[in-house]
């Protein structure tokens, strides 16, 4: 389903969120950005707090999302949840600039299938400095 170019602006609000933001297959043409996502202490812990796309992708490409970007955000895993980001079967994402990950049991960004993903501008630290 082609969204056409639409925009999820978080306007740069601050967002706890108990489970996964999720994009599931077919969509493109759209993309996230401006804002913060945290996962709260209820969050699953197996689970992304942005998840794009399916693993069960038939095609011949094995991409069933495409053209999908990212930027300007800040997920924040608190260490309640697997990491920020989760890119299944997608083709043509785009993550940054200006993206920020904190607080990852696993992986700030785990990228599976697919092809053409663009990563860039991007921090990921499992802790602050400041943390104890």
């Amino acid at each position: 389903i082609d969204l056409g170019g639409a925009t999820l602006d978080l306007g740069g609000g601050d967002y706890l969120i108990s489970g996964p933001v999720v994009i599931p297959g077919n969509y493109g043409n759209f993309r996230i950005q401006t804002g913060t996502l945290r996962a709260s202490s209820t969050f699953p812990s197996n689970r992304y707090l942005i998840e794009i796309g399916d693993s069960s992708c038939s095609n011949s490409q094995g991409s069933c999302n495409e053209n999908i970007g990212l930027s300007d955000l800040m997920l924040d895993s608190q260490l309640n949840c697997t990491g920020g980001l989760l890119i299944l079967a997608t083709m043509g994402a785009n993550v940054g600039p200006q993206m920020f990950f904190l607080g990852f049991n696993k992986a700030g960004i785990s990228v599976r299938g697919g092809h053409e993903t663009m990563i860039h501008e991007t921090w990921l630290g499992q802790y602050l400095y400041s943390d104890s």
